[in-house]
């Protein structure tokens, strides 16, 4: 059978692949082309890149997309390319490259993930440029909305308080889509590139049989902490969104580990089937069982003595 070819070029090649890439970003913000699957294509090239040519060509790539949207749009949207797609995909190829390659490299680039999607949340929720945190202010926008639509003061405090509370939920999920979406194209990337190309990287067939960084409970458990005894609503929303995101690579191992016990016992397809079925019935108490799961895992391989 022959083997599939590597792709090579040289700098400036990967600088204008990163160009075409920024041209389509600009085109999809633009309205020019549209779509769901159009929307994603950036960050799948991207990822593509990463693992058929290494972090050396993805660097120069986004390079030359930045430089793409920055002439055709603006600094701002070069900047939401820059924090929202290509640092993300480029830590990932980064952390999975063979001179950084560890014991168990994906699940610690993913780990990573859960790290940036936290930082990102900080960002978000403490803007320098803005008058009031993120949360505040959404919840301030809406119970203007309200007050504009006759809601009477007593049904605004009791909405106010109940918005207080959701809002650690809705910028925690915001991240938990937008680190699913970036891991999903690196899944695919990794399906789809030897089908045209040997890539210098990949990914094992099972990303998640290994434990996350170390660190990762430690700062659990210090952003629920927070959570509980933060001085101020504002700080314990914090932590309650902090906690929510860190929670992420932790329930997606157990997930994992749930599912490498299927694959142990050469389950059949209705099993898994079967498995998954009464995981939607019981939401949402089987995403905690799932969480509890990779928890345990996490601590079991973070003892001195698993890892003697």
């Amino acid at each position: 059978m022959k083997k599939a070819p590597t792709f090579q070029t040289d700098a400036w090649g990967f600088l204008f692949f990163g160009a075409a890439i920024g041209f389509l970003f600009s085109a999809i913000a633009k309205g020019v082309v549209s779509g769901l699957l159009i929307l994603y294509a950036p960050m799948l090239l991207l990822c593509l890149l990463g693992f058929v040519s290494g972090g050396a060509a993805l660097s120069n790539a986004i390079a030359g997309a930045a430089l793409a949207i920055f002439f055709t749009l603006n600094p701002q949207s070069t900047l939401v390319f820059l924090l929202v797609m290509a640092v993300p995909i480029w830590l990932f190829i980064y952390l999975i490259s063979p001179h950084q390659r560890g014991h168990h490299p994906t699940a610690h680039a993913l780990g990573w993930l859960a790290f940036y999607g936290a930082a990102s949340l900080l960002g978000l929720m403490f803007s320098p440029t803005a008058a009031l945190p993120m949360h505040q202010f959404f919840v301030q926008e809406l119970l203007l909305y309200y007050q504009s639509q006759g809601m009477q003061a007593d049904e605004l405090i009791r909405t106010k308080q109940l918005l207080i509370g959701a809002m650690p939920l809705v910028f925690a999920s915001l991240i938990w889509v937008w680190v699913t979406l970036i891991y999903a194209c690196v899944c695919l990337a990794n399906f789809i590139a030897p089908v045209f190309v040997r890539p210098r990287l990949s990914l094992p067939p099972i990303a998640f049989a290994w434990p996350l960084p170390t660190m990762l409970v430690g700062v659990l458990a210090l952003s629920c902490i927070i959570a509980l005894v933060g001085p101020t609503p504002h700080i314990a929303g914090l932590g309650q969104s902090l906690s929510l995101v860190l929670m992420m690579p932790i329930f997606w191992l157990g997930m994992a580990s749930v599912h490498q016990k299927l694959l142990a016992k050469q389950a059949t397809k209705a099993v898994y089937f079967l498995v998954y079925l009464l995981t939607i019935i019981f939401l949402p108490f089987s995403p905690l069982i799932f969480l509890a799961f990779g928890l345990i895992i996490q601590l079991k391989a973070s003892l001195p003595t698993s890892r003697s």
